[in-house]
């Protein structure tokens, strides 16, 4: 089945890749290849549950002359469209031969023809068609507004698209109810209580346009730790900043829709939920864990604190509060007095740290009473995103294609038998646009590979052997120890806070800020040119960069260094900052649940001829001559890796 790695048409789906690929485009080519139509798998196992299997057939193997006998190609085809057979090695759908797995029948105990045949593709929409467009509360980039709608996807009105519900016909959407799949992986739940704990907290929803949202939080330089735990849970990406540490995520469907969908109270700063009963069923220990990580104190003379001035003044949420503590095991009250003081006091101290203290990070564990802190069963994490999400629908309106295409990017029509379709970044409906364009160019590139001999054993005896091979690699993805890129954050942290630690004492860059009434950054070039260059007086040797400025890259520090050795510091800590950066946390985002990186090679994009690189990560930037960032490359028990040059 490799003939069809790279490219599949279905009726509703298209996913679409390199020409090289398509060696065959349908299931007489495939028969005449395999003796087969269609895929056999064998499962070894005594058990297996599958939410939904979704099976595709759209020619049903038409053959000619008389029909085939068992063992030969195509025996137990129908040669109708969409006649799937599934059988066991008896006949019949009794439990006792098996049979999990069926198409849909009608009364008679026929298989209906779902499908739909593809019939060509073509620049912009038909004008003659009825067209309908789904409209959700987020815009993604490069959406534009033409008489309030949204630029994205339009259908006819007979066009399935799928939904919470299974595929509906966009004319039976229902608006505010219905929730159609996107391009988007959900939030894990341990994600969500970060969240949602969070937004009681000093987290909070952001939207500057009202057509997207995105999530926020900060923390102080000394709880960094505590904010990359936040920043792991939504895959963003801490900040340095004046006062410590921020994140900011990008605007996404699942934050805006939630955004719109809490109850926010209307006279707070910033954006505040209202801890409804509805909002609080969605809450467990994680989520109070958070809030109290975040707003919570722990006197020395007293019990602990969760702080919250803008409930003092709505006492119905501080009961809705209570009352969820007490599901929860906690008991509790709300204390207010004249001087603003307003918190809650939680009354159960032993019932509430035995709850929370797993969920503790180095940082905040000073909120923890001595008597209750144990490692041993910190508590971990998973904010894998492996399910998709599904976007609420806020509307399904008519749509007129306009009359002029002036200003709107070219799109495909999709023509597919009695349902129309172009391209949509929304939605797990496409047009099929890179397929289309990419089956032009095979039908277009194929004859004339064919009648050259050149061209032919390049192509077949080269190109297609190596990108299988490729794809392979592909699939099977690097080894990577989690372990290891653990260690190796700790030790470069450690590392660049001693770094730092040495950078800010020197007395020249003490004088620096307080000439510059502001901290110094390593990063900041022009701060890194007035140290070096200004307050040191060095002489980097005529170096300039391409504007004509005193350079101050990787070897013009070098040479610094031997004249001072702030120089030297600097470039340590450029050093270990990419190490950090580049390699270990970025590998630390894209390792899959069996600790592989699955990235993509390339065998036709560099001009040289040489593999390339690219997807999730370059695994050409691997620094060949540092071990620490090496050693995270780890063979299977009985395997090695070995480096050929």
């Amino acid at each position: 089945m490799k003939m069809f790695t790279k490219l599949a048409l279905v009726s509703s789906m298209a996913v679409s890749a390199n020409a090289m690929a398509m060696q065959s485009m349908d299931d007489a080519a495939l028969s005449a290849a395999t003796g087969q139509d269609g895929i056999n798998i064998g499962i070894g196992i005594s058990k297996i549950e599958i939410a939904k299997v979704l099976v595709h057939d759209n020619d049903g193997l038409v053959y000619s002359g008389t029909a085939p006998t068992s063992g030969q190609a195509g025996f137990g085809g129908t040669g109708n469209a969409g006649a799937i057979v599934i059988k066991s090695n008896a006949s019949g759908k009794t439990a006792t031969n098996g049979i999990v797995i069926e198409a849909p029948v009608n009364a008679a105990g026929n298989a209906y023809d779902t499908t739909r045949k593809l019939t060509g593709w073509y620049k912009n929409e038909h004008k003659s068609k009825e067209w309908l467009k789904i409209k959700y509360k987020f815009q993604p980039k490069g959406c534009q507004v033409s008489a309030a709608i949204q630029q994205g996807p339009g259908f006819t009105p007979d066009h399935r698209i799928f939904t919470q519900r299974g595929y509906v016909e966009i004319e039976d959407i229902v608006s505010g109810e219905d929730r159609v799949l996107v391009q988007e992986c959900a939030y894990s739940e341990d994600t969500m209580q970060v969240i949602l704990g969070s937004l009681l907290g000093d987290g909070a929803l952001s939207s500057k346009n009202g057509k997207g949202a995105g999530f926020v939080a900060s923390q102080a330089d000394s709880r960094r730790d505590y904010l990359e735990l936040k920043a792991a849970s939504v895959n963003a990406r801490p900040i340095k900043t004046l006062k410590g540490w921020r994140i900011a995520t990008e605007y996404n469907y699942q934050l805006t829709d939630l955004y719109h969908e809490l109850e926010v109270f209307e006279d707070c700063r910033v954006y505040r939920p209202k801890p409804t009963q509805e909002y609080l069923s969605r809450l467990d220990a994680r989520a109070l864990a958070i809030w109290y990580f975040d707003d919570g104190n722990l006197p020395p003379d007293s019990k602990p604190r969760l702080w919250s001035r803008t409930l003092a003044k709505h006492p119905e949420y501080v009961q809705y509060v209570l009352d969820w503590m007490q599901q929860l095991g906690i008991k509790a009250h709300f204390h207010t007095d004249e001087v603003n003081n307003q918190f809650f006091v939680i009354d159960s101290e032993l019932e509430f740290f035995n709850l929370i203290r797993k969920y503790a990070t180095d940082s905040v564990q000073y909120k923890i009473r001595d008597a209750f802190k144990d490692k041993s069963d910190t508590y971990l994490w998973d904010f894998s995103r492996t399910k998709q999400y599904y976007a609420l629908v806020e509307d399904v309106v008519q749509w007129e294609v306009p009359e002029s295409r002036r200003g709107y990017s070219t799109s495909w029509c999709i023509d597919v038998e009695n349902n129309h379709n172009f391209f949509t970044p929304i939605g797990l409906v496409h047009n099929c646009r890179d397929t289309a364009a990419t089956l032009e160019l095979h039908n277009k590139f194929l004859p004339i590979i064919n009648n050259s001999r050149q061209l032919s054993s390049c192509y077949y005896n080269l190109m297609l052997p190596a990108l299988m091979f490729l794809t392979d690699m592909e699939d099977r993805g690097i080894p990577i120890s989690k372990d290891r890129l653990v260690a190796a954050r700790g030790m470069l942290e450690a590392e660049l806070d001693d770094l730092r630690t040495k950078l800010y004492s020197f007395p020249e860059v003490v004088e620096l800020e307080r000439d510059q009434g502001k901290i110094f950054n390593p990063n900041s070039v022009n701060q890194l040119r007035v140290l070096l260059y200004d307050k040191l007086g060095l002489d980097n040797g005529g170096a300039l960069t391409d504007t004509g400025a005193l350079s101050t890259d990787s070897e013009v520090l070098t040479e610094l260094a031997k004249q001072h050795e702030i120089a030297s510091v600097i470039h340590e800590i450029r050093k270990k900052t990419k190490l950090l950066s580049t390699y270990v946390v970025k590998l630390m985002g894209v390792i899959d649940r069996d600790n592989r990186v699955r990235t993509g090679f390339n065998l036709t994009s560099t001009t040289s001829g040489r593999l390339s690189s690219s997807g999730n990560f370059n695994v050409q930037q691997l620094p060949r001559d540092n071990p620490l960032i090496k050693g995270c490359v780890k063979a299977r028990p009985g395997y090695k890796i070995v480096a050929v040059d």
